[in-house]
């Protein structure tokens, strides 16, 4: 049933994380001395990936030489797709189509599908002040939702998806020995609604130059029969010609 010849990929997903990703990758946050005073300013790297490997990574230790290790620098990001959900309270008429003309061209597809995309985001720090000055960064801008127009395909250039900030839970790590490294984590849970989209074809009009019919008529008395033969040229605006025979 969804065997194709032509495979299609409007990549519309793959949109909708991207944008979801731009809106923390301009992250910064200040360090201050004990006066107050501000005396470092970084951005936060973001980086997609599971949690489990940022807690691997936090663990482990990257070896420059034989003699030098370090670790990874906090703060950190990173965020993960969890699931897919149908969202049926914007479900449409899935046999409506819908039809646009872009440079003299009709392009046309059935109408989109809603889906919601449960995204993870996970914020990794050294103290506490600086998760939440990252927080804080955040949760201003989602009341509880945040729109973004993403240009999905040439049928829909400009959609509006709203990306939801349902709750933060902040979790500070006590347990272990002192040299282990203590790290302070913040997950963010998001809900995307987004659209997915099917095949996206050319319908324009064909242009017919040429026409050759023959109208039959009927029998005669003698069994024979009358045929009117109609040529049509696309160069001509008549008839290029009628002619009636019998036979």
């Amino acid at each position: 049933m969804f065997t194709r010849f032509e495979p299609f990929y409007n990549e519309s997903i793959r949109k909708t994380i991207i944008a979801f990703g731009s809106l923390f990758n301009q992250i910064y946050f200040n360090r201050k001395n004990s006066a107050g005073e501000v005396t470092e300013t970084s951005r936060v790297p973001l980086t997609y990936g599971p949690k489990e490997k940022f807690v691997q990574m936090l663990k482990s230790e990257s070896g420059l030489t034989d003699q030098t290790h370090t670790k990874i620098t906090l703060p950190r990001m990173g965020f993960e797709i969890t699931g897919f959900l149908y969202d049926s309270q914007r479900k449409l008429n899935r046999l409506q189509t819908k039809i646009k003309n872009v440079n003299e061209v009709n392009y046309s597809s059935f109408i989109e599908v809603p889906y919601i995309i449960n995204v993870g985001m996970y914020l990794f720090s050294r103290n506490i002040d600086d998760n939440l000055q990252i927080i804080e960064q955040i949760v201003p801008f989602f009341t509880p939702d945040f729109t973004v127009h993403v240009n999905m395909n040439t049928l829909n250039p400009r959609v509006a998806v709203p990306v939801i900030l349902n709750n933060i839970n902040v979790v500070e790590d006590y347990e272990g020995s002192f040299d282990d490294r203590r790290t302070v984590n913040s997950v963010f849970d998001f809900t995307i609604k987004t659209y997915v989209y099917g095949p996206i074809k050319d319908t324009s009009t064909i242009l017919i130059e040429d026409v050759n019919m023959e109208l039959f008529e009927g029998l005669t008395a003698d069994n024979d029969y009358k045929i009117f033969s109609i040529g049509y040229t696309g160069d001509s605006s008549t008839l290029s010609g009628i002619t009636y025979y019998e036979r």
